[in-house]
């Protein structure tokens, strides 16, 4: 475990393309700016022009997102990702709010740097952040006319939870936050708009601004308390215990946040590895498709990670509220079960846009297909890799054990094996796939359905 939490040199990261407020041609309420050098262009020249521009910041988010998930599929910082996913959801802003995307492929990039740091650094970090202040409108918190809604958010969702604060600590941290706007991109402080005025903010009295804010939140044992619960919850899947919760706060305040630490001693925790946690935990969208796509030994597009998950409820930069997605069991209806089935068959090439293009348009699964259509998808070949691992000679038994124990995050039950060895004889009959299966021109194609089978089935989205 040391050496997946070692934090290593990031590698170098590309320069970014600033899309301007002024090249997009309006603020970031969409309000035209009325810009000289654009409105003597003919209107078709600069339409072209203004897309253009959008493309360039829409393309190259695109691309830094896509760069992350296959580094996901190629498992190359496994924690660090599983912490940033978290943290972007525990820190929350949208593409449906922050028009441009250079802004949230900052806040990525900080989340990520950061994200086995210390927790302080992630809040100093966070209140600094141009895409979370342009979020909760922070650009308009003024000493005149103070805006509370980032203020509020950052003392209920992101430090200390309900009940450890008063209205009027939400209005004394609002004070400190005035004046810290996103300009271009990066955080400016304006002076002007920040009150020097003294604060008196959870017994603490002073001229504070939003460092002193991220400090004295930080003190507070209901931070410590807040964070673990939070995390213990994220990664066990089930609400942690007050006991458990106040043993790890404990621990985190000792270590002064050090989250890296934290994860250390959750992964030598002999709780950690209890029968109620263990393969219990219902895995999100883009975890559940890493996985599988990892155990199957397939290696999707990080196109078809991107939209796959957004298909299945988790679009990345877009979560539906402030306090991001609903974890664990929201995860699992009836409708997203059919969800992930359909995205299951278009991972094995079960699913094409040719072969469900009767649907028409207007059908999700059509849609979904289209995006993704062209970003090298392929027939994975299971046959292969059962042939490898148990010989070609191995009867249909031995076929469907040697995939439930190396497709599935647990040990399969009887349901599981049983339905998936019906399917097997069901495509063999009609497939005509007689003798060993492994041996047969046929035996991918029945093992494709095998899979889609086994891992549609509730069990194989717990981790």
């Amino acid at each position: 475990m040391g050496e997946l939490l070692a934090v290593g040199d990031e590698a170098r990261e590309p320069s970014l393309r600033l899309v301007r407020w002024e090249e997009y041609g309006c603020n970031q309420d969409g309000d035209d700016l009325g810009i000289p050098e654009l409105m003597a262009m003919p209107s078709k020249e600069r339409s072209t022009r203004l897309q253009e521009l959008r493309s360039i910041d829409k393309e190259q988010f695109l691309d830094h997102v896509c760069g992350w998930l296959r580094g996901m599929l190629e498992h190359r910082d496994p924690v660090r990702d599983r912490l940033t996913l978290f943290w972007h959801g525990f820190f929350p802003t949208s593409i449906r709010v922050t028009l441009r995307r250079y802004e949230l492929i900052r806040q990525h990039r900080f989340l990520r740097r950061t994200a086995l740091a210390g927790f302080g650094d992630l809040l100093h970090g966070i209140v600094r952040d141009a895409a979370m202040l342009g979020y909760f409108d922070n650009d308009s918190n003024s000493k005149e006319h103070p805006n509370e809604n980032f203020a509020r958010e950052l003392l209920e969702l992101y430090s200390l939870g309900e009940g450890n604060y008063t209205e009027v600590d939400v209005r004394e941290a609002a004070r400190c936050l005035t004046g810290y706007q996103g300009e271009s991109g990066h955080f400016v402080l304006n002076k002007d708009l920040h009150d020097e005025g003294e604060k008196v903010l959870l017994g603490q009295r002073g001229n504070f601004d939003g460092d002193d804010l991220a400090e004295i939140l930080l003190g507070q044992e209901a931070c410590a308390r807040y964070v673990s619960r939070a995390l213990l919850s994220w990664f066990e899947g089930s609400a942690p215990t007050d006991g458990r919760v106040d043993s790890y706060a404990a621990f985190m305040r000792e270590h002064d946040y050090d989250l890296a630490a934290w994860i250390h001693r959750l992964s030598c925790d002999p709780d950690f590895y209890r029968d109620e946690v263990i393969g219990q935990r219902v895995a999100g969208p883009l975890e559940w498709l890493v996985s599988t796509s990892r155990r199957l030994g397939v290696s999707p597009s990080p196109h078809f990670l991107y939209y796959g998950a957004a298909f299945a409820g988790q679009q990345l930069y877009a979560p539906p509220c402030v306090t991001g997605w609903d974890e664990g069991e929201a995860w699992i209806t009836h409708s997203s079960l059919f969800q992930r089935a359909d995205l299951l068959g278009a991972l094995l090439g079960l699913l094409t846009i040719e072969g469900h293009g009767e649907d028409g348009p207007g059908d999700k699964v059509a849609a979904f297909l289209a995006q993704v259509r062209g970003h090298g998808l392929g027939v994975p070949d299971l046959a292969k890799s059962l042939t490898a691992a148990i010989g070609s000679e191995v009867g249909d038994e031995a076929c469907v054990r040697w995939a439930a124990d190396n497709w599935l995050g647990r040990e399969a039950d009887i349901v599981v094996l049983g339905t998936t060895g019906h399917r097997l004889q069901e495509m063999r009959k009609e497939l005509e796939a007689t003798g060993p299966l492994l041996q047969h021109s046929k035996a991918n194609e029945v093992l494709l359905h095998c899979a889609h089978t086994m891992l549609s089935s509730p069990i194989a989205h717990l981790a």
